[in-house]
């Protein structure tokens, strides 16, 4: 979708958005048409074209959990960030996550990975709109009554609060996004650590 790359533009950052398929075009007519201080191309993550130590910040936003072998890319940006750089990681948790590991990705997805894309695509509309009725009518009113408790009792409740505020068709990327992935690794903080 572009969001990511859009806000780190719109706070005035020099920014570089890579993505291996046509979706870095598809993000590029989403967002960031007219910004001057974005730039759109088309790589691998793996072989970054970048000179080392190029960056101040890099994002990786639930990227390298989809690779076929995520630390080898991990270990291809490192080059590229300045040695006082920062790296920020979003990558899929081990930690209370048994629901996406068993459930979605050993259960769910590995049937539905069998099916046409065009199936997968609907069973993901109705699983949002299903993810954006639960939001809507359970989450976001126990969070505006009590936090804690809607922490403590609602399973993902911080996740699912964090991606309320997106539109239905944001949602229904991600939704999309989850259930088409062939290859999906889940790490533990020590492992990210490491």
């Amino acid at each position: 979708t572009g969001n990511h790359s859009s806000y780190m533009a719109d706070w005035g950052a020099e920014t570089y958005a890579i993505d291996l398929s046509e979706a870095i075009t598809v993000a590029y007519k989403n967002k960031n048409i007219f910004k001057s201080n974005i730039h759109y191309i088309q790589a691998d993550i793996n072989n970054p074209p970048f000179q080392e130590n190029f960056f101040d910040f890099m994002y990786s936003q639930g990227v390298l959990h989809h690779l076929p072998n995520p630390k080898k890319g991990f270990n291809a940006l490192l080059p590229k960030l300045k040695k006082e750089g920062v790296i920020l990681l979003r990558m899929y948790n081990k930690e209370e996550n048994f629901f996406m590991i068993y459930i979605i990705e050993k259960g769910i997805k590995r049937i539905l990975l069998s099916f046409p894309f065009s199936f997968i695509k609907s069973i993901s509309l109705l699983m949002t709109v299903l993810l954006y009725i639960i939001t809507r009518l359970i989450y976001i009113p126990l969070y505006k009554i009590n936090r804690k408790l809607s922490d403590s009792i609602l399973p993902y409740s911080y996740y699912f609060i964090y991606i309320s505020q997106f539109s239905f068709y944001q949602l229904h990327s991600i939704v999309f996004d989850l259930l088409i992935a062939p290859t999906a690794f889940y790490f533990s903080k020590e492992e990210l650590k490491q």
